[in-house]
């Protein structure tokens, strides 16, 4: 849990967030500093701002704040799946998680098919 926090800190000192445009979703972004590619696989860290109570907690306690989650896509096999995670509330507590979920399909007209559009035609700006 402590690697998640370390990452989640150091990602968000050098993150550049950029706002990903969908219908009927909550604002969306990713972090293109932290895009990596593997092959077919491509990861980043992903966030959503929620407005103000609009989303309850699982156990529907508190309203969420924020979700930064680091979410890996196949791109061939149109799969998604979460490696970590961390949330916020609207009352300044949080967590965060990182067992990894096992690849699901990516769901259409979802924030899923939006961050595999996204990283699925992603390629690096050359350097120097």
């Amino acid at each position: 849990m402590l690697l998640v926090l370390l990452l989640a800190c150091a990602t968000a000192q050098a993150a550049h967030w950029v706002r990903l445009s969908a219908k009927n979703l909550f604002p969306y972004y990713v972090d293109v500093s932290s895009i990596t590619v593997d092959g077919d696989a491509r990861s980043a860290w992903f966030k959503t701002t929620y407005p103000h109570h609009a989303r309850k907690s699982d156990d529907g306690t508190k309203y969420l704040a924020t979700t930064i989650e680091m979410t890996q896509i196949l791109c061939t096999g149109k799969q998604v799946r979460a490696l970590s995670w961390v949330w916020s509330f609207e009352d300044g507590s949080g967590g965060s998680g990182s067992n990894p979920t096992a690849f699901q399909p990516v769901p259409p007209d979802s924030w899923a098919e939006l961050a595999m559009d996204y990283l699925c035609k992603w390629t690096p700006k050359p350097t120097g």
